[in-house]
């Protein structure tokens, strides 16, 4: 019963592992945003830099998002080989 486990969760990983190299992908950290401002209706434009203390340029700071390093979805070639792979240890796993 534990056998298909371990072929799906340990051999078929260790064997694609070394044909497919891992892919990583930089993306914005979720939650790092800053609220958006909150905009009068009445208001005719939205100027931020309107008060006098924002105009001064060190006071006005740049967002820089905070960045983490997340693996891309495996490609369909990887994602055949793994069935391709489980249904092979499986037909001799039968056959034992």
């Amino acid at each position: 019963m534990i056998v298909p486990m371990l072929v799906w969760f340990y051999i078929i990983p260790a064997l694609t592992g070394m044909l497919f190299e891992t892919e990583y992908e930089w993306i914005e950290k979720p939650g790092s945003r800053p609220p958006p401002p909150i905009i009068d209706e009445n208001a005719v434009t939205f100027d931020p830099l309107a008060d006098e203390g924002a105009t001064d340029p060190a006071m006005v700071e740049e967002y820089e998002p905070e960045m983490m390093e997340v693996e891309l979805p495996i490609t369909w070639t990887e994602y055949f080989l793994k069935s391709g792979l489980m249904i092979v240890f499986m037909f001799f796993g039968m056959l034992m």
